[in-house]
């Protein structure tokens, strides 16, 4: 039998800790009233304790125990075989958490809701940045199988709330300085405005080293990440994002492809690799996730109100 002091029972996972016990190993206490269960009225039936004073057997429903002992069921080796006992076995590791202050298993613990966000694969304002990639005449004219204003209304939409939601952004414009393409459209910089864009002459916005270094800069993890097209300047950037690490969130109608197939390729190939697909509005309301969590809320409303209006003109 191996001993374990409840010094070090602190460092133990609470599940860790049954499966000791279920192995007969003990657990020894130097000050057992200072947090054994006996001071918890747990009753205990049939049990023998082992400890520095000997063994000691308690063999009545009203008995407590009272030495420094851990439990060790006398006589039995797999706690599956007797539930009576495995519910014995629970109720004593469950007091001895809280007494510890070790951490209970899931389902016993009430979530903070820092701690809920933190651990979500919900995208939030607070963890994410978004990247907006070649939103430049030439590419909304190459654009088939999708409604380039919608696609443009979706992502001038977003551009917005990220602004308003005061989260990092990146922009990025490809080959204008080469004199191949022209800048980004004006009606979404209207949306963004103070911010330049970073010029590349690379297909894969990840492979320049000035949107890397503004990507990093960002201290997020989490990526929304905008571009045209679809199969070439959202994919590549992706793919790279993906393997260094970020999560990646790609919003299916802010973007678009030079076809229908070509659009449906690279949304495949991207929610292959890890990414998580979504669409404009949905995304809006999963930023700010409740109506009751200022100042986000009534950036929220005044977005929907702002996205139904111009939704108007152009249907």
């Amino acid at each position: 039998m191996s001993l374990i002091h409840s010094a070090e029972l602190s460092k133990v996972n609470p599940f860790e800790y049954l499966v000791a016990l279920h192995r007969n190993h003990a657990i020894v206490e130097e000050n057992p009233e200072e947090w054994m269960p006996w001071n918890y009225g747990t009753p205990w039936l049939g049990l023998r304790w082992q400890g520095g004073a000997g063994t000691q057997d308690f063999p009545d429903r009203g008995s407590s125990c009272v030495q420094n002992y851990a439990c060790v069921p006398e006589g039995h080796t797999s706690l599956l075989g007797d539930l009576a006992m495995l519910e014995r076995l629970l109720s004593c590791a469950f007091a001895s958490f809280v007494a510890l202050g070790v951490a209970a298993p899931p389902a016993a613990q009430a979530a903070t809701p820092q701690a809920a966000s933190s651990r979500s694969p919900l995208f939030d304002v607070t963890d994410t940045a978004l990247v907006v990639i070649d939103y430049q005449p030439q590419m909304f004219a190459g654009l088939v199988g999708v409604d380039p204003k919608m696609v443009e209304l979706n992502v001038r939409f977003l551009a917005r709330a990220a602004r308003l939601y005061k989260m990092p952004i990146v922009l990025s414009t490809v080959s204008v300085g080469a004199g191949v393409n022209s800048p980004t459209i004006p009606t979404l910089l209207e949306e963004l405005p103070g911010l330049v864009p970073i010029d590349r002459t690379t297909m894969d916005a990840w492979q320049d080293p000035d949107f890397l270094k503004a990507v990093r800069a960002t201290g997020k993890k989490k990526i929304i990440m905008l571009g045209l097209w679809t199969e070439i300047c959202v994919v590549f950037p992706t793919l790279d994002a993906i393997a260094d690490g970020y999560k990646v969130m790609i919003v299916t109608d802010a973007i678009g492809g030079t076809s229908a197939l070509a659009h449906e390729t690279g949304i495949r190939r991207m929610i292959q690799a890890g990414a998580t697909p979504t669409t404009a509005f949905a995304l809006s309301d999963e930023l700010f996730k409740s109506w009751d969590r200022q100042p986000y809320a009534d950036v929220k409303h005044g977005l929907s109100k702002w996205y139904a209006e111009e939704l108007k003109k152009i249907k």
